[in-house]
């Protein structure tokens, strides 16, 4: 078998990020892969009671198209995404702290609007 590309999305929704290497256990996942997600703001959920939500919860490439013009990039180190706006504009977030999410949710609010 040969593997052309790897790629994994940390954050559902969001663009892949390319990877050159990577850790694989057999019948284990991506690492890394849709760990996290950004769910709509009329979802609700407790993150001190998780619980199964159905993906039209989260924003998605297929419902939210402008989000394909996102570039991304993951650091599994520090578990910071940093994310590329079409406009060139840079926005780091540590996806483990809340306090650093605004920025990117105001930008994915901006780009997407009410088309959710």
């Amino acid at each position: 078998m040969r593997i052309e590309s790897l790629v994994r999305y940390p954050v559902k929704g969001l663009g892949p990020d390319l990877l050159y290497a990577t850790d694989l256990v057999a019948g284990g996942a991506m690492p890394f892969d849709r760990e996290y997600a950004i769910a709509h703001a009329i979802t609700d959920f407790d993150p001190e009671r998780p619980s199964y939500l159905q993906k039209h919860h989260f924003l998605m490439l297929m419902r939210n198209p402008p989000l394909a013009a996102l570039q991304t990039a993951y650091d599994e180190s520090d578990r910071c995404i940093n994310v590329i706006l079409p406009d060139g504009a840079r926005i780091g977030c540590a996806l483990d702290d809340p306090g650093t999410h605004q920025p990117l949710i105001d930008a994915l609010t901006k780009m997407i609007g009410d088309r959710c």
